[in-house]
């Protein structure tokens, strides 16, 4: 056997591609010019579209007793889902004028996921829109975020509700418990031992009604405070998909490809080369 043919039967190493890539140089570069000149060209010539992008805060929702519950409209995992149903895409089409379609196909949802959590917590959502007008885009963005609000606070709502009524409900039992005591103290009594412990009793009641008040008003707070939806940050001036950075975007990526296939065909070359000389 000879030593050129020993040489050609080895495993080619990452040196050998690394050689065979750089007596093809030329091609290399060529193809990477040529493809960076057209992603250029292209950035200029495709219709300017224009994305809005609103975060919202989605909530955490509670139990009536302050318990942190997953629901699907706050869960990370599936509120982009529900985020897209009727209820909130419908009245954002009647308000913008614009079809469910047209709103569904341009919009996008995205929800950061901490590693490893598949709870109910803290959980901001980014709405984006895409459209041609941009006028429309940050009217669009912003009426969707405003949608998930109202639709998130609905439900919230309906746990401060009961929060209201449990406070109404131990505010009269404190209002009357006072009155007892009061009139205990003040009735007179043949038995002073009886009347103590009467007037011990409601005392501890009345402690325990205004314990179930205070932590009522305090988980009302908080829902107010931390736990309800609102907006974050409204979509302001939209970016434009020819603004400078994505124009070099696009130029970065199509010149990225442009090495790939540059890569391929000067290996082919390289190949082909060394073949010839060897016949």
């Amino acid at each position: 056997m000879s030593a050129d043919s020993s040489s050609s039967d080895r495993d080619l190493t990452l040196t050998d591609y690394g050689r065979a890539i750089w007596r093809g140089r030329t091609i290399l570069i060529t193809a990477i010019v040529v493809a960076a000149l057209a992603g250029l060209a292209l950035s200029f010539i495709r219709s300017t579209t224009y994305t809005g992008t609103a975060q919202v805060y989605l909530g955490q929702a509670t139990t009536p007793a302050g318990g942190v519950v997953t629901l699907p409209f706050t869960n990370p995992t599936i509120a982009p889902t529900v985020l897209e149903g009727d209820a909130i895409v419908d009245p954002v089409a009647e308000r913008t004028g614009l079809t469910p379609g047209r709103i569904r196909s341009d919009l996008s949802i995205t929800i950061p996921r901490a590693p490893g959590s598949a709870g109910n917590l803290p959980t901001l959502a980014a709405i984006s829109f895409t459209h041609p007008e941009a006028e429309t885009a940050q009217t669009v963005t912003n009426a969707y975020a405003e949608q998930i609000v109202t639709f998130n606070g609905q439900r919230f709502a309906q746990s401060d509700e009961v929060l209201k009524k449990q406070i109404a409900r131990e505010e009269g039992n404190v209002t009357r418990l006072e009155g007892v005591v009061a009139e205990l103290r003040t009735a007179p009594a043949t038995d002073p031992a009886s009347r103590a412990a009467l007037v011990f009793a409601a005392q501890q009641e009345l402690g325990n009604a205004q314990t179930r008040r205070s932590e009522a008003e305090l988980l009302l707070a908080t829902n107010a405070e931390l736990r309800a939806p609102g907006i974050i940050t409204r979509a302001g001036s939209p970016d434009s998909s020819t603004s400078g950075p994505r124009r070099v975007r696009t130029v970065l990526i199509a010149a990225l490809l442009g090495a790939v296939v540059g890569m391929i065909l000067a290996l082919a070359w390289s190949g082909r080369d060394r073949r010839g000389g060897a016949a």
